[in-house]
């Protein structure tokens, strides 16, 4: 990831930006169509798309399913809880069978 400009009085150099972050939502969506839906829920002030990702396994019927929010980003300066969000979705997409697991119950 690329690291923010060092003169950002909003945080060290080590967050990704957020057009870095919505490439990556991106890609895993378009790679893991069959687990992962992207959808613009608004806009923020700036005029940035809002996302909601839905994450589960097609095949699970729905109304047995368990829910879970995970929501992040809520202001600029708010990272740490973003990176932790991307890294669990990373985990869920990583084909591991404890996360294809879950999926079929999430």
């Amino acid at each position: 990831m690329e690291k923010t400009n060092v003169n950002n009085p909003y945080g060290p150099p080590i967050w990704p930006r957020f057009e870095e972050l919505e490439g990556i939502l991106q890609k895993w969506a378009q790679k893991h169509a069959d687990l992962m839906k992207l959808e613009v829920r608004g806009k923020s002030l700036e005029g940035r798309p809002v996302y909601a990702v839905r994450l589960t396994h097609s095949d699970a019927e729905d109304s047995k399913k368990e829910h879970a929010l995970i929501t992040c980003l809520h202001s600029g300066v708010e990272r740490s809880a973003t990176l932790a969000a991307f890294y669990i979705l990373e985990w869920f997409l990583s084909g591991d069978p404890i996360a294809a697991n879950i999926l079929t119950r999430q």
